[in-house]
């Protein structure tokens, strides 16, 4: 099972670009005026996050460019069709799965204060490259849904609750 859940990983983060809808962020980005292509990205995660519909009926993948994101990340309004579980990891293998990737190798989430960095309800997820600076909260806060971590670092600057916590929920870790 493991060794189909890192092959499906990979081929989600590498697929083609016709395969998933992307928005690019970067810290030079404007949310304003940009409007999420890799020409003129955002300059937030949840902006680009606007973006996808509440009901994910495709991959979406957001390409942080490297450099620090101050913000605190929810995927807390979206319904996915089947729900996301291990059961459509299994069964879309092959395919493009119906998630939300944050694929960000040098991209830090720095939340503010007694907030988590990501918080993901209800979906499927996946983290790729990410960093998340914790600061007196969990790092992530999985809630009924399914988290896929490669590569992700959490760091702490403050006594944090967790790095991962789980409510009804499963994670994976991979990477190094």
């Amino acid at each position: 099972m493991m060794r189909v859940l890192i092959t499906v990983l990979l081929f989600l983060v590498s697929a083609p670009s016709g395969w998933a809808a992307t928005r690019a962020v970067g810290p030079a980005g404007d949310d304003v005026t940009g409007d999420g292509s890799a020409a003129a990205p955002y300059r937030t995660i949840m902006r680009a996050l606007r973006d996808v519909p509440a009901l994910v009926d495709e991959p979406w993948i957001i390409n942080a460019a490297p450099g620090t994101y101050p913000e605190a990340v929810y995927l807390d309004h979206f319904a996915m069709p089947f729900g996301a579980s291990i059961e459509q990891l299994a069964l879309n293998v092959g395919s493009p799965l119906l998630s939300i990737t944050i694929h960000g190798p040098g991209a830090i989430i720095a939340a503010p204060a007694d907030l988590p960095c990501v918080t993901a309800m209800g979906v499927l997820l996946f983290l790729d490259g990410v960093t998340c600076q914790a600061n007196g909260n969990n790092g992530l806060l999985v809630v009924q849904a399914t988290a896929i971590l490669d590569d992700v670092q959490i760091v702490a600057s403050s006594p944090t609750r967790s790095g991962v916590y789980l409510d009804r929920a499963t994670a994976f870790l991979g990477g190094s």
